[in-house]
């Protein structure tokens, strides 16, 4: 992690103004796997991005994800349905090749709809979660408009029962793939 943003803050610092103000929509999809989830997750989304310069940019992105969590002897278990809302910053390593290694980092929002069944209730409370990530790929410019990317991110986020205060360690690995058209 150390690693990551000490590649970030560097080539931030290598960054000039060209070719700035390039906008750019795609879609991708991932696989997610979080601590306490009961399996691995597929998932889809959407994502804008916008160039800041020759090697700088900024990523929005919203995906959609289901899972059952469990924790605790006997197993409590949720079921989660989240909409994450992630902002991140992206940096080029190599932004003048048609193939360069990337650097991200941010933060965002995870919007949740829980349901935990319990011997005696049924809870179902919604949750906004703040968390971070962390990662890294490989962009390949297709051509002067398409992009194609694949990456890792390393995900930071909680998810809270607050009636039972249950706390679901949502943490894990999201390896994505996608391509981006740009206007």
């Amino acid at each position: 992690m150390k690693l990551a943003l000490t590649v970030l803050l560097m080539s931030l610092a290598a960054c000039t103004a060209e070719a700035s103000g390039i906008f750019g929509i795609g879609a991708h999809v991932a696989s997610l796997s979080s601590s306490d989830a009961a399996e691995n997750k597929v998932l889809a989304g959407g994502h804008i991005r916008l160039r800041l310069g020759s090697c700088m940019g900024i990523e929005a992105s919203v995906d959609y994800w289901e899972n059952t969590f469990e924790q605790g002897s006997p197993a409590q278990k949720a079921t989660v349905k989240s909409l994450p809302v992630l902002l991140s910053l992206t940096t080029d390593i190599i932004p003048q090749s048609p193939v360069s290694p990337y650097v991200l980092g941010g933060g965002g929002w995870y919007f949740n709809r829980i349901e935990m069944k319990t011997e005696y209730v049924t809870i179902n409370e919604d949750d906004v979660r703040f968390g971070y990530h962390l990662g890294g790929g490989i962009l390949v410019k297709a051509t002067d408009r398409l992009t194609i990317h694949g990456d890792y991110r390393y995900t930071n986020v909680d998810i809270k029962v607050e009636d039972l205060d249950v706390d679901f360690n949502a943490n894990g690995h999201m390896i994505t793939g996608g391509v981006t058209f740009y206007f």
